[in-house]
């Protein structure tokens, strides 16, 4: 029997720079892993800095998969003005960019941070009704205590309102790009004036203004909601059934003595990439 064909209009889109190469190995594995047909799986990474030998690795672990990864160098972009968060680069704004690469014929697109371990089918994403918004996302209930933390006394930009965290995003791409989201989201986080914080994360709720659908929140189980008490009675449900753990914050757990909640799930995938170093294990 033949294989089924991919899925025309429907794919998975990264964006990141040289050092997130080895957990975005992980992240395709492990949606490999958890879908019965990891040959309908199409990713589409946005890749800045990227070595030959590094696209050559990710196109070869996604054959073995059975996936299709497809790697876009946007080296060659202007970044300028774009500015940077303590552990994150200013490539985090790349996902803005994702309007200009994804093919033509697709409907919808998941976005996924490079820090992710897939626990369930991705593929399930493509079926989630967004009931006429721009995208769904799971809500990110610690931004308002981060923002005070980090700016204390200054007006946040974002206060009242509920924000989505952008690194699980599943995106109606007709209406992402009829409404140039990722093109004012851009011009909107160069405006230091307009956008207090500078992050991808402000300046896409502020243009999306709400207009989004709230998924399963097991589909975006960031670190935050194993620590703090408040999350973790929330997203209880979440925690038994998670979906897609988001290492959210610097401790990741591809970092050496990682205590990250997941981190033992994440190891032994980690492990089956060919060319992680052994500190890395």
């Amino acid at each position: 029997m033949d294989s089924p064909a991919p899925p025309a209009d429907f794919g998975i889109v990264f964006a990141l720079d040289q050092n997130f190469v080895l957990p975005l190995a992980v992240s395709i594995l492990s949606a490999a892993d958890n879908t019965r047909t990891p040959e309908l799986l199409h990713f589409l990474v946005l890749a800045r800095g990227f070595s030959s030998q590094d696209t050559e690795r990710l196109k070869a672990l996604g054959a073995a998969t059975g996936a299709t990864v497809d790697i876009v160098d946007i080296g060659h972009l202007d970044f300028s003005g774009l500015r940077e968060w303590q552990h994150i680069t200013n490539v985090m704004h790349a996902r803005m960019m994702l309007q200009d690469f994804v093919p033509a014929h697709w409907k919808r697109a998941v976005y996924l941070d490079a820090d992710v371990l897939v626990r369930g089918d991705i593929l399930d994403l493509n079926h989630v009704d967004l009931e006429g918004q721009i995208l769904g996302a799971v809500e990110d209930d610690i931004v308002h205590v981060f923002f005070e933390a980090n700016w204390p006394g200054q007006p946040n930009p974002l206060e009242g309102k509920v924000i989505f965290n952008t690194g699980v995003l599943v995106i109606d791409l007709d209406r992402w790009s009829s409404e140039q989201v990722g093109q004012r989201a851009l011009a909107l986080a160069r405006d230091s004036q307009a956008c207090m914080t500078g992050t991808d994360q402000e300046a896409l709720n502020t243009v999306v203004d709400g207009r989004w659908k709230r998924i399963d929140p097991a589909w975006n189980v960031m670190t935050h909601f194993y620590y703090r008490p408040r999350s973790k009675r929330k997203y209880e449900d979440a925690l038994q059934n998670v979906k897609l753990r988001h290492f959210t914050s610097e401790y990741k757990p591809w970092l050496e003595n990682s205590h990250a909640p997941g981190a033992d799930l994440y190891l032994p995938v980690l492990r089956r990439v060919p060319w992680a170093a052994p500190s890395n294990l």
